[in-house]
């Protein structure tokens, strides 16, 4: 995080897009604390899912303004071009909010929070096709021990382990 944006404690906000990135953020940020890498001074809120559609969105990142040092907006691309999802989030949520430009980080999961697990174990082409493809591929490195349905379920706890299991992915700058 900039340290332009925190002083003493550090309070993020994240507006999610869905239920597995909700866990996933907070499985995170016990990881990143369990190595060091944030202190305990950095507090961190995860908002309930909304969908990039949603007035709702825009509600949020509004209210988070002016409580914390940072808003990070994280959702999935869904296939769509990264540039264009994140064009349209500034348009409709973030740039009608009065002091929020510096305070908004948008980061776009393309093309989807799953490609982020495909990339953590070493599987090639995690940012590109669909995201059925990306799931198929970690499906299939698992050699069938999981379905699509129960992966989606699984993701931060697979994100994890395969993080904690290879520290180099954590501390690498």
């Amino acid at each position: 995080m900039a340290s332009g944006r925190c002083s003493r404690t550090c309070k993020v906000y994240f507006v999610v897009d869905n239920t597995y990135a909700k866990q996933l953020i907070r499985e995170l940020v016990g990881l990143l604390k369990e190595y060091s890498l944030i202190g305990d001074s950095v507090y961190v809120v995860v908002s309930n899912p909304v969908n990039v559609c949603s007035e709702k969105m825009g509600r949020f990142v509004k209210e988070a303004v002016g409580d914390y040092n940072l808003i990070v907006v994280l959702v999935d691309s869904e296939g769509v071009d990264p540039s264009v999802v994140r064009k349209r989030i500034l348009e409709e949520h973030v740039g009608q909010v009065d002091g929020s430009s510096s305070r908004v980080e948008i980061l776009i999961a393309h093309p989807c929070l799953e490609a982020w697990l495909c990339e953590a174990m070493g599987i090639a082409g995690c940012y590109s096709g669909t995201c059925g493809e990306v799931v198929d591929a970690i499906v299939s490195r698992y050699e069938g021990k999981y379905e699509k349905k129960a992966l989606k379920r699984m993701l931060p706890a697979l994100m994890v382990r395969e993080l904690a299991g290879n520290s180099e992915i954590i501390l690498k700058p």
